[in-house]
């Protein structure tokens, strides 16, 4: 028996191929090619002899699926993440393992996308990751990844100042910016996370980044400028006028609190304010601080304020009015007497 025929169904066509041995070889091989991954065939083999065919013998085999070829994380979280990648051939399954964990056999016959999300997971920790393509019983070569789960920024306690902002970060990353519009600021390694040199008043985008993984995003106002301030006379002690320098830095409000009191100017305004409702010669504490935003200032400027003494002699003038001849009588005799008897003066 020297000759065979092998007949097999290639999408959709019969093709048929001779196969011619010696008699001398007691076992024939023949490698078919090509064929379509993943896929199940139906062999026939016949035996010819002469111009007569024996009947057939059927065999059954299946070509390895292909590798995936890609695997996308399309969703990351502090303790989950979402696998996807696509579905070549519908009635293939896949074995997904994390970790060296067991693996997850995943068959999704309804759709040409396989999506799936791994739970239970530790913030800011990086995860291995393979995906095996399987079909009845081959598996394919393993697709092997890496990503790593998010950072909480806003669970970090920030140490803020006018110029300065750290933070101790629990996670995986290696680059931590702080950005502003005009300028970027970047931290040493480590997980001590340090930015100084930063405007006062400013609002950065603090960013922590793991190779092409962005690991959170955060808003931080640093403290707005501190201030210098003086108090001036007004209306013979009844008001005083606050007076401060320009701030460095960025600020949208100026808060000046007195007896209790808060007073507060726009950024737009001016550099003082006037305030009444106060006594002549008295004593007054000051704290004056900005804000940017709802963000106030690193400290307060305290200061002591007094008033114009000026107010309470015009007081006494005012209330000798109603007997203004004893008021000239009492200064003409405090005259008479300081002349002529130092004692009497004293007295």
């Amino acid at each position: 028996m020297s000759t065979y025929l092998l007949q097999y169904d290639f999408n959709g066509s019969n093709r048929v191929t001779n196969i011619s041995t010696s008699s001398e070889n007691t076992s024939v091989q023949h490698v078919v090619s090509p064929l379509t991954a993943g896929k199940q065939y139906n062999f026939m083999v016949i035996t010819v002899f002469k111009e007569v065919n024996s009947t057939g013998d059927s065999i059954l085999a299946e070509t390895v699926p292909t590798k995936v070829p890609l695997v996308n994380v399309t969703e990351r979280s502090l303790t989950s993440i979402t696998l996807e990648w696509e579905n070549v051939d519908k009635g293939w399954s896949y074995a997904l393992q994390i970790n060296d964990s067991d693996k997850v056999v995943i068959k999704d016959e309804s759709s040409y996308i396989v999506s799936h999300s791994v739970t239970s997971l530790q913030p800011g920790t990086a995860y291995k990751f393979s995906v095996i393509t399987m079909f009845h019983k081959h598996n394919s070569t393993a697709y092997e990844g890496l990503t790593v789960t998010a950072i909480d920024c806003t669970s970090v306690t920030w140490h803020v100042t006018n110029s300065s902002i750290q933070g101790m970060v629990e996670g995986l990353f290696s680059n931590a910016t702080a950005s502003n519009v005009s300028q970027t600021h970047v931290s040493p390694g480590g997980r001590n996370v340090s930015f100084t040199g930063l405007y006062p008043g400013a609002t950065y985008e603090v960013s922590l980044v793991y190779e092409r993984y962005e690991q959170c995003r955060h808003s931080l106002t640093i403290s707005p400028p501190d201030l210098q301030a003086r108090c001036d006379y007004m209306a013979s002690g009844y008001s005083v006028l606050i007076v401060w320098n320009k701030p460095d830095g960025v600020w949208t409000e100026i808060e000046v609190n007195v007896t209790g009191k808060t007073y507060t100017v726009s950024e737009k305004g001016e550099q003082q304010i006037s305030i009444s409702g106060f006594l002549p010669a008295k004593t007054y504490e000051v704290s004056i601080g900005s804000l940017s935003g709802t963000v106030r200032s690193y400290e307060p400027y305290v200061f002591s304020c007094s008033t114009d003494p000026r107010g309470e002699f015009e007081m006494n003038i005012l209330l000798c009015g109603n007997s203004i001849s004893v008021c000239f009588l009492m200064l003409n005799c405090n005259n008479i007497f300081s002349s002529l008897c130092p004692v009497w003066h004293c007295l």
